[in-house]
């Protein structure tokens, strides 16, 4: 996935106040592999990640970004909903 999505995911992130170990822990991704994928020097190629990484984060502009970068991921994940269950408290 492009750059863009890992800048978008690393704003949200910092907008609510969030850290890297709690989406490390939310979404099973080492801390290091968050900073690259967020500064785009690390690819991010799992789709269903960057699904819960959205939910973790309260926001469809990520999944967004990606249907539109991606003609496989928009297919699959074009009508993507949120499980209200999933948002960090």
């Amino acid at each position: 996935m492009n750059r863009e999505i890992g800048q978008v995911l690393r704003e949200i992130r910092i907008e609510k106040g969030l850290v890297m170990r709690e989406i490390s822990s939310g979404i099973h991704l080492d801390v290091g592999k968050i900073s690259k994928i967020e500064t785009g020097r690390g690819e991010l190629n799992d789709m269903e990640v960057l699904a819960k990484w959205s939910e973790l984060l309260n926001s469809k502009e990520p999944m967004k970004i990606a249907c539109k970068t991606c003609p496989l991921f928009s297919k699959l994940y074009g009508n993507y909903q949120f499980q209200a269950s999933t948002i960090l408290n």
